[in-house]
């Protein structure tokens, strides 16, 4: 079943981050997918540093590496985000 719901989150969003970059699919269609890539994205990266919050107050030092690396990972994703977005819209 783990494989089976990985299968359809991967061809979701797979197809979801090629049609982003894709001029041939109408923009009522691209912004939508890239709307839920980067909510998904967030929620992410949210339950991250959420977790890192929650864990830090009884071991602090993996709280904070989970904080940190899910800055990291929310700096990495706003600078891939933007370029996607800057390339598409030349």
């Amino acid at each position: 079943m783990e494989f089976i719901g990985e299968f359809i989150f991967e061809m979701i969003f797979e197809g979801a981050s090629e049609a982003i970059g894709s001029r041939r699919i109408p923009k009522y269609v691209r912004y939508p997918l890239t709307a839920l890539v980067i909510l998904f994205v967030t929620a992410v990266i949210g339950g991250v540093i959420i977790a890192g919050v929650l864990i830090a107050k009884d071991t602090p030092v993996c709280g904070l590496m989970l904080i940190a690396f899910g800055i990291f990972m929310a700096v990495l994703a706003a600078k891939r985000f933007t370029a996607e977005l800057r390339s598409v819209s030349k």
